[in-house]
């Protein structure tokens, strides 16, 4: 079928990418400077290809939530994937706006693809009547910034403001401000951060988990690793203008998922609200203005993919045990799946302690490394908030482990795993043994992912132009 034909095109690019991840040590540019070709975007485009393998992967391995048209759901996503892996790449203004609005296209088509539901056709509603107002905010702004200098290329843009911070040079550049604050405010919708998330939970309730699992992974994958090259081109040199906004956005953020998704029942407006909390999380490490805040930033984001499709995946082998009784909605469901097979229980914790932070599993090392980030630069407050909410959050996140536990036989519990489910102990001792190691490695892991970063940061990149 044609959706097979297109999961082994995206298999033929993670290759291909994987390939030019080993020739391309420098920096190229394409089509006059629209595009640009760095070991940092293909790194990027890798993660893209191989999330959305996984995602097209999904209703072909699990029964999930009924799709209507198998066919169009593989066509739209791999299209809104294709237009991601040219967004992260754009150079220029204009070709930042065309790749991210073609893409913005599909997702809304995508939110309202289950047409036989109600509510999936009001998340698709809403969802574009957010991005009709977003695309409006963002290509007032480009035409404000083209207004104030004449030039939309990142790297002239760059110079400019980087004159204009060392007082060599002087335009217009309240006007260039305002445009580069209206971009971001743009990318909030996106990122669904505060105060722009407010679409986040009723759009992924509404629409069918595969593409939900799209939406809080792939896109924010996207958005957010073009936002870290937008910090570092365009904000860097005029940040302090931004630094109050910044700090705004990620205090919101962090409370605002937070406290909410301690008030949710429904697994999906969960996700929503959790998602919102870990989007304040990396941008308090573009607050602090530093690079050792875009490296705990960057980390932070990695780790949060890798372990929120681990949770997606999760919840797939739920719904396809669930399929003909009852499509998982509310913890409660959760919480009778885990009656009718133990391990789940056992392995589902292990999940949501590594998304709550506590050590030794990789949520803990992702925060610590952004606490010290922010500590270092003397952003106490910052640091202070950061600690409370990931305290509090750690509430809801135990509460399903212990609500859960307190339904089950604990000694059948330990029996099952220990005695009758031997075949299953080895992926749970890998995913504890993975955690150890980079445990006891920390020091060594950090040096290896700050040369990485060394290698594969746009901003060693810029340095050269100027």
């Amino acid at each position: 079928t044609l959706s097979k034909h297109l999961i082994k095109t995206f298999y033929v690019l993670l290759f291909y990418y994987i390939f030019l991840s080993f020739i391309f040590t420098d920096t190229y540019f394409l089509h006059n400077r629209l595009y640009i070709v760095d070991t940092y975007t293909i790194l990027f485009k890798i993660l893209i290809v191989i999330t959305t393998i996984i995602i097209l992967n999904t209703p072909l391995m699990v029964k999930t939530e009924l799709i209507p048209n198998m066919l169009e759901y593989s066509a739209i996503v791999s299209v809104a994937s294709l237009n991601f892996l040219l967004f992260i790449s754009s150079f220029d203004l204009m070709s930042m706006y065309l790749t991210i609005e073609a893409a913005s296209l599909a997702l809304y088509t995508l939110a309202a693809l289950n047409f036989t539901s109600e509510s999936s056709i009001e998340a698709g509603l809403k969802y574009f009547t957010v991005g009709a107002i977003s695309s409006s905010i963002l290509i007032f702004s480009i035409s404000l910034i083209y207004g104030s200098i004449k030039i939309t290329d990142f790297l002239y843009l760059h110079k400019h403001l980087w004159l204009f911070s060392n007082g060599d040079l002087h335009f217009n550049i309240e006007l260039c401000l305002f445009g580069l604050a209206g971009i971001l405010i743009s990318f909030l919708f996106k990122v669904s951060a505060f105060p722009c998330h407010f679409w986040t939970p009723d759009v992924y309730e509404g629409c069918p988990l595969n593409i939900t699992a799209f939406f809080a992974i792939t896109v924010k994958l996207s958005v957010i690793s073009f936002l870290f090259r937008f910090w570092g081109y365009l904000l860097k040199n005029v940040f302090s203008n931004f630094q109050f906004l910044f700090y705004f956005i990620s205090i919101g953020s962090i409370l605002v998922g937070c406290f909410c998704a301690m008030l949710t029942q429904r697994i999906k407006r969960f996700i929503a609200y959790s998602t919102i909390n870990h989007i304040g999380y990396i941008f308090s490490g573009l607050t602090i203005n530093s690079y050792a805040g875009v490296k705990a930033a960057i980390l932070y984001l990695l780790i949060y993919i890798f372990t929120n499709l681990i949770f997606f995946l999760f919840i797939f082998k739920i719904n396809s045990a669930f399929i003909g009784i009852k499509n998982i909605t509310y913890w409660s469901d959760f919480t009778r799946f885990c009656q009718y097979d133990n391990y789940n229980f056992i392995y589902f914790s292990l999940i949501l302690l590594s998304m709550a932070g506590i050590p030794p599993f990789l949520g803990f090392f992702s925060k610590y490394i952004l606490l010290l980030a922010i500590y270092e630069k003397k952003f106490i407050f910052l640091t202070f908030t950061i600690l409370l909410v990931s305290t509090i959050s750690c509430y809801y996140y135990l509460n399903i482990i212990v609500t859960t536990w307190n339904t089950l036989n604990k000694d059948k519990v330990f029996k099952y795993f220990f005695f009758v489910k031997k075949k299953y102990i080895h992926s749970v001792n890998i995913f504890i043994l993975t955690n150890i190691i980079f445990f006891l490695s920390f020091d060594k892991i950090s040096i290896i992912f700050d040369k990485l970063m060394l290698s594969c940061l746009f901003l060693m990149s810029t340095l050269n132009f100027i």
